[in-house]
């Protein structure tokens, strides 16, 4: 998508106050001056700790850490995307949107095009299923007793096996090009055959409704592969996308809550049934970014995987990545069925409704599955069953959750709970990770002075002074830095200004850190006095001839061992070299030095 220009951005933020807006969901008081408080939104506290600064137009909350500006807390609050949020303020304000051209992704228009070309295909091929040429994909969704109101609701589709069918009618209602339409992932290369010819087609749809992909199943029998999906291609990705996504969308915001399943045939089922909150991964393992995606809607999610060694290890990690999210995490047992789908088409619509009631929660379900491998009536056996669970507990971001699983295993396993504990700590530093922690339940340093240090407290200069970066480059590399936050910020400065030509902005530079850690501690930062730009020169200047002169000296030293060598060794030449190289070190440190007031050690 184009971006929006920074100036429109700039009018829709001046056209509304912050704490006036974040007043409708919560006790806003004044404090002082344009500063407000209230008990955060984002996590349950008795004492205020949400801090809203009008005249910044920006918000931090030092309970949970959560920060940004007005877009920021729409997205949170109403579970959109930052663009969605600028489109729903800016229609509430009544300022029209301009996009910056020069910042527009070339890709873009593209993009553009392949939404206009999958939709095309989309439309066409569900009016082919639903006319006298997709008798057999009809009789075959008949068969699996899959419903008219399921069939328009997917926009269920086929393809004859006719080699240049789809192609025919998408160039005699286009001008698309044969280059274009062999990037597009629809058609082999340099052919007008589709992928999909001879099969029943399941759009593949983003949660705001654009086609960007399809998965087919053979109709014909003539394939190796029962089903052929879509590859990546500019607008699509596997592991980013779910397949129900935009079905659901509605219920999955009302319910908080949402299946997860294998298979399309899966989801369509559910959603027959009446279980209008299903989706799948497409053809791949669960992912981060698909629970990330789902953390936006939902608060719990229950797995329904086949029952054979494959399902069960796809639960597993489905269960360990959704911990990781913070999503609560739930397992259904369908019993003698493989699958809603099979179950839908031997039972019916009641049947499966009521099979969904037989739940377990994942840490049981994982216990269970444990007690089935190994003893759990001797020592060696209670150790295996504890590292089987492990990951799920190193997955899981919240302490006290964390503190309350190890109790419940070491009741189960009959051992005192100090030997749990003892054992995990032993093992674990926190290193299993299935994707970002959920933000309210992120524990994070406040950012107080005694956290500063030479390193990190100019990277936070630079920070809240960008448009003196070019400045600050020129002195100081990576290379020059220890403080491992320092050198993180750094990196994301570089990428900064490798995607822009100009300053974007706080709210901006805080969507590029994933870190919750330096996220919060940039947040805490734009409200300090110390990184104010009246002062950012001074501190600037100092902090970069400190950090030179630290560099100088730990060369100086290196030097002296090289030095040290090549006397040793006689080495005439390089003594000579090395002392002329020595010379002008020291007179740069001793330039250094003498700027520095006071003369402290570095």
């Amino acid at each position: 998508m184009p971006k929006i220009a920074q100036q429109t951005i700039d009018k829709i933020k001046n056209k509304i106050s912050l704490s006036q807006y974040i007043s409708r969901y919560a006790d806003v008081k004044h404090k002082r001056g344009s500063d407000y408080v209230c008990c955060c939104p984002f996590h349950d506290e008795k004492t205020p700790s949400f801090y809203i600064h009008d005249d910044k137009q920006f918000f931090h909350c030092f309970g949970c850490g959560v920060s940004g500006d007005i877009f920021k807390f729409v997205s949170l609050y109403d579970h959109l995307s930052w663009y969605e949020s600028v489109l729903k303020i800016a229609e509430e304000v009544g300022e029209p949107l301009n996009f910056d051209s020069s910042k527009t992704n070339s890709n873009f228009k593209i993009k553009t095009e392949f939404y206009s070309l999958y939709d095309r295909c989309r439309n066409f091929m569900h009016n082919v299923l639903i006319s006298d040429i997709g008798i057999t994909a009809l009789n075959y969704l008949s068969k699996r007793n899959i419903n008219k109101e399921m069939i328009e609701k997917f926009s269920l589709g086929y393809l004859p096996m006719n080699n240049d069918f789809l192609y025919t009618r998408i160039k005699s209602n286009s001008d698309y090009k044969q280059d274009f339409l062999n990037k597009s992932g629809i058609f082999f290369d340099n052919s007008t055959s589709s992928l999909f010819d001879g099969r029943l087609i399941f759009p593949i749809r983003t949660w705001d409704g654009k086609t960007v992909a399809f998965s087919a199943r053979d109709l014909i029998g003539n394939s190796k592969a029962k089903y052929r999906n879509s590859p990546e291609t500019l607008i699509y990705s596997k592991k980013s996308n779910l397949y129900g996504i935009y079905e659901s969308l509605e219920s999955l915001k009302e319910k908080k809550e949402v299946i997860i399943c294998e298979g399309n045939f899966d989801v369509i089922a559910l959603h027959q049934a009446k279980i209008d909150y299903a989706v799948a991964s497409l053809g791949t393992a669960f992912t981060s970014e698909q629970a990330r995606l789902l953390s936006r809607y939902v608060e719990k999610a229950y797995i329904l995987f086949d029952n054979d060694s494959a399902g069960i290890k796809a639960t597993i990690r489905t269960l360990n990545i959704l911990q990781a999210q913070g999503i609560a995490n739930f397992v259904i047992y369908l019993q003698e069925f493989n699958d809603p789908a099979e179950m839908l088409e031997k039972r019916g619509e009641e049947a499966l409704k009521n099979a969904l009631s037989n739940t377990i929660d994942g840490f049981m379900y994982l216990v269970n599955n444990a007690i089935k491998l190994y003893d759990i009536k001797n020592s060696k056996g209670k150790d295996e069953i504890f590292n089987y669970i492990k990951p799920y507990i190193d997955a899981t971001p919240s302490e006290i959750e964390k503190d309350s699983l190890l109790q419940r295993l070491a009741e189960m396993l009959k051992v005192h709970p100090n030997s749990v504990y003892m054992q995990y700590k032993k093992g674990s530093a926190n290193s299993y990770l299935y994707g970002k922690k959920n933000v309210r339940k992120i524990d994070i340093q406040p950012l107080t002075k005694d956290r500063f240090n030479l390193d990190l407290f100019l990277m936070l200069v630079v920070v809240n002074n960008r448009k003196h970066y070019k400045q600050f480059r020129k002195n100081i590399s990576v290379k020059d830095l220890k403080d491992e936050e320092a050198i993180a910020l750094f990196n994301i400065l570089e990428d900064y200004f490798r995607l822009n030509d100009e300053d974007c902005g706080n709210d901006y530079f805080l969507q590029l850190i994933n870190d919750p850690q330096i996220k919060a501690d940039v947040s805490s930062s734009y409200l300090l006095e110390e990184f104010n730009e009246k002062y950012c020169i001074n501190q600037l200047q100092e902090g970069i001839n400190r950090i030179r002169l630290r560099t100088l000296e730990k060369e100086k030293k290196r030097y002296e061992e090289i030095l040290e060598i090549a006397q040793s060794s006689n080495d005439i030449e390089s003594i000579k070299m090395l002392l002329k190289d020595q010379i002008i070190l020291d007179q740069d440190i001793a330039e250094l030095r003498g700027k520095l007031v006071p003369k402290t050690k570095v």
